[in-house]
């Protein structure tokens, strides 16, 4: 049986960048305070500003999408690095 090996998009970034976009997301006022999006949001609906407030809402389904992205990662770090500890940094 062959093991059918599934292509990856991939994105190289220095960690300090990454780190940088890690903490920027961690502030994202629409995220820590989402019912002054909603209001503001429903508010362009009720002004008719329907594209406004499509486009508010796409961006802020870019930014979830991006925190979970992040937290997704930060996850993955953390396991690579407990397995480098459990093998004492030895890979196998």
């Amino acid at each position: 049986m062959t093991k059918e090996i599934k292509q990856r998009d991939t994105i190289t970034l220095y960690l300090d960048d990454f780190e940088t976009i890690s903490a920027a997301l961690d502030n994202v006022d629409e995220l820590d305070h989402p019912e002054f999006f909603h209001e503001e949001v429903q508010d362009l609906i009720s002004s008719g500003d329907f594209g406004i407030a499509g486009i508010k809402l796409l961006k802020l389904q870019d930014k979830i999408d991006a925190v979970q992205l992040i937290e997704r990662i930060n996850n993955e770090r953390k396991q690579i690095d407990e397995k480098k500890e459990i093998n004492n940094g030895v890979k196998h």
